[in-house]
């Protein structure tokens, strides 16, 4: 250990320098290790969606500039969790089928949009899993619903 700590300080004016550069390398290499756990859990822990092309045109002109219901300030899409989806109106509740599962899922009413058209005439949808748990952003009617 002596040897090593002899070499070290052979590259560094004091000790005091040779432990700042550890610690920033040590800072380097948890944050790079990090981003690499973050990128292989999105990887492999969830299915990124991307628009298809034929959606390609909705995205640029609605779902792009589409915000939410209930906070405006907030965007619906972040291109990959708005697309077109099957509705239905259960006593006065409305569901959606998720893409991800076929699963039907409970549209709170403070989602559905009312201010703006619909893009074309089709149900829409933005929602995501989030850890556990699904998260609905933003839904408007098609006009057939």
């Amino acid at each position: 250990m002596t040897l090593t700590w002899v070499t070290t300080m052979k590259f560094f004016r004091s000790a005091a320098e040779a432990i700042n550069v550890t610690i920033v390398a040590a800072v380097v290499f948890v944050t790079l290790l990090g981003w690499a756990c973050v990128g292989l859990r999105v990887a492999g822990g969830t299915e990124l969606h991307r628009h298809p092309q034929q959606d390609a045109l909705i995205h640029e002109r609605f779902y792009n500039t589409w915000m939410r219901p209930d906070d405006r300030s907030l965007s619906c899409c972040d291109l990959q969790d708005c697309y077109p989806a099957e509705f239905k109106n259960e006593g006065g509740t409305w569901f959606f089928r998720r893409r991800e599962d076929g699963e039907w899922m409970v549209i709170p009413a403070s989602k559905f949009e009312n201010e703006r058209d619909n893009p074309d005439g089709r149900n829409h949808i933005c929602a995501r899993k989030t850890g556990e748990m699904w998260l609905v952003f933003c839904a408007i009617l098609g006009h057939g619903a």
